[in-house]
């Protein structure tokens, strides 16, 4: 199989936040497990997609894959929640992004695609956008981003892992 023009990339991992009510909630570090950062709630990716070839190319979209750990989990995971009123702001405030929820309440996990993300991009184009990835369901959820699988591959190519912590909902 012949490499792809399309190039994902993702920026460092920025703290989540949602807006619930009149307040915007914004989600701290939840700890580490193994070395590996644990985010509390959510996460936020930067994504920016780029054709680098010379010709239009069609781009399958991104999954994110997430799979809820075992019943309970390390004590020492606490996350910070700060908490700001919206005063008199515009709405919306989401901003140019995408949101995902991790809803599956079994261990099985779940796969969700990121709408959205599926498109054609011409010669040298560039698709940039935040990702939000939320835990719907308390647990310690094992995530990834994948390129969705295309209509010539079984399965779909991994862009990046990441640990998010919802507690007790």
């Amino acid at each position: 199989m012949a490499p792809s023009p399309i190039e994902v990339s993702v920026g460092a991992p920025r703290l989540f936040w949602a807006v619930e009510g009149s307040a915007r909630r914004i989600y701290g570090h939840a700890g580490s497990v193994g070395g590996v950062t644990v985010h509390g709630r959510g996460i936020r990716l930067p994504i920016a997609v780029v054709n680098g070839s010379g010709e239009v190319a069609e781009f399958p979209g991104l999954i994110v894959v997430g799979r809820r750990g075992p019943e309970g989990c390390p004590p020492h995971l606490r996350y910070d929640r700060l908490e700001a009123g919206l005063g008199d702001a515009r709405l919306p405030l989401e901003g140019a992004g995408c949101r995902v929820r991790l809803t599956a309440p079994g261990t099985e996990g779940c796969a969700v695609a990121v709408g959205g993300s599926r498109r054609t991009l011409r010669p040298g184009a560039r698709h940039g956008f935040d990702l939000f990835v939320e835990a719907a369901v308390s647990g310690l959820w094992e995530c990834s981003l994948d390129i969705a699988p295309g209509p010539s591959a079984d399965e779909g190519e991994r862009v990046c892992s990441f640990l998010v912590l919802l507690r007790g909902m």
